[in-house]
């Protein structure tokens, strides 16, 4: 037991041992430091904490402008002209430091008063879209399926680093985010393509099968999909560009040139719409198409009461299309989203656009049977979300879409043409156009 003495000081060590344990709120001041510097851009570290391991954020400084970047655990850049316009453009690097080496890449084009973002992670490839599956098949083989083309590519593996491994038979679809960016002028047209590399990985992140490789190429001042190829770990390549790569076209692919040919007869489009075929469809310009064929198969427009024709969501579109979103708000046809945006320039899936169509027939044709659909085994079958899945077997029921073989790619983006060309197969399915 303690007395006095001893008890004041006991009172002091429990009150040091409290100190000692209880978080302490030590403000720094922000340092910045000058890591790189070169031909006018200055690179700093922002260090909040002195502490801390790694930057709390990063800032790249050119012509009196300051890009901030954060999240990144190094961050570097380069000067070199890009878009072939004879001045430098500004390339910075950025790598997340995670298990898989996320890298992220920026180009800037510094010739202007402000900078003008010309590549970011905007411009790649969503390959979630396209749904590859990657299975074991024994033999130290592993194959890579490609839905879109229905294809399957078989890597070798080295048995050597699997000898004595008891999960190869556990490899499933493991596509990395992209690791590392190559900015050079393949094709030596003076504007450099961008080679952006993903990891398609085995038992672990570590475990590399085989490299994704997506080329970038400008045009019309934007970066865009040009060339993709698959290559296995002992350099064999394979091309799988073909239906992943939307190029500007004014002519449409040959299986929807008749269908393009009629929307062209009939005016069921927007001129300024029929072009650029192989485009994804977004919200507005399938609000059109839809309007469009309702008021021919209908032969009358679309009448709203004066008090309804307006535009009722608060984000942007395009002037072109605001009648045609007002007219299949209204029917009820599509509808915003729950925060009153109406998502006019968002790309469409294959299942959305389908739900769409099938939503204007049964407004159109109240007395069919829409729910006596057969269960058709579709390979991506489990990849149809359930509110679409009864109007995607109607719809095939019906001819009006076909897929790719026993391939539907509910989720994959639909384009121009495939929109038109479902449209086109409904109209002559009816009656209306011939």
């Amino acid at each position: 037991m303690c007395n006095r003495k001893n008890y004041i000081i006991c009172l002091f060590i429990s009150a040091l041992l409290l100190l000692t344990f209880l978080p302490v709120n030590t403000a720094y001041a922000v340092q910045k430091k000058l890591v790189k510097a070169h031909d006018g851009v200055k690179l700093y570290e922002v260090i909040d904490n002195p502490n801390d391991f790694f930057p709390s954020g990063w800032e790249i400084k050119v012509k009196g402008f300051t890009i901030k970047e954060g999240g990144y655990v190094d961050v570097d850049f380069d000067l070199n002209d890009v878009n072939g316009d004879g001045r430098s453009d500004l390339i910075v690097y950025l790598c997340s430091g995670g298990s898989s080496g996320a890298t992220d890449l920026r180009i800037y084009d510094i010739s202007k008063l402000s900078p003008k973002i010309i590549f970011n992670e905007n411009n790649l490839m969503d390959y979630d879209k396209y749904n590859f599956e990657v299975n074991y098949v024994g033999g130290f083989k592993v194959s890579i399926y490609n839905p879109v083309m229905d294809k399957t590519y078989e890597i070798q593996l080295n048995p050597d680093n699997y000898k004595d491994y008891q999960y190869l038979s556990q490899i499933d679809t493991w596509l990395d985010p992209v690791y590392n960016y190559l900015v050079k002028d393949i094709d030596n047209d003076g504007k450099m393509e961008i080679n952006a590399e993903q990891r398609f990985c085995g038992v672990a992140h570590a475990d590399t099968i085989a490299i994704l490789s997506t080329i970038y190429k400008l045009q019309d001042n934007e970066y865009k999909p040009f060339k993709i190829y698959l290559r296995d770990l002992s350099g064999d390549t394979y091309d799988i560009t073909s239906d992943f790569v939307k190029i500007h076209s004014s002519t449409p692919s040959p299986w929807a040139k008749k269908a393009v040919d009629a929307f062209n007869l009939y005016n069921l489009a927007e001129p300024l719409f029929m072009d650029d075929y192989q485009n994804y469809i977004n919200r507005e310009e399938l609000a059109m198409l839809i309007v469009k064929t309702y008021e021919k198969i209908k032969e009358s427009f679309i009448e709203i009461p004066v008090g309804l024709a307006y535009y009722p969501y608060y984000d942007n579109y395009d002037e072109m299309y605001k009648d045609y979103i007002i007219k299949v708000s209204y029917l009820g046809i599509m509808n915003g989203y729950d925060n009153n945006r109406f998502g006019a320039c968002e790309p469409v899936t294959r299942e959305q656009m389908v739900v769409t169509i099938v939503r204007m027939l049964k407004l159109l044709y109240p007395d069919e049977d829409y729910d006596n659909v057969p269960n058709i085994a579709f390979k991506d079958g489990n990849k149809i979300s359930s509110w679409a899945k009864k109007d995607i077997m109607y719809a095939y029921k019906v001819g009006i879409i076909k897929g790719s073989g026993s391939i539907i790619a509910p989720q994959s983006y639909a384009t121009r043409e495939q929109a038109i060309t479902v449209l086109y197969r409904l109209l002559i399915d009816k009656g209306i156009i011939n």
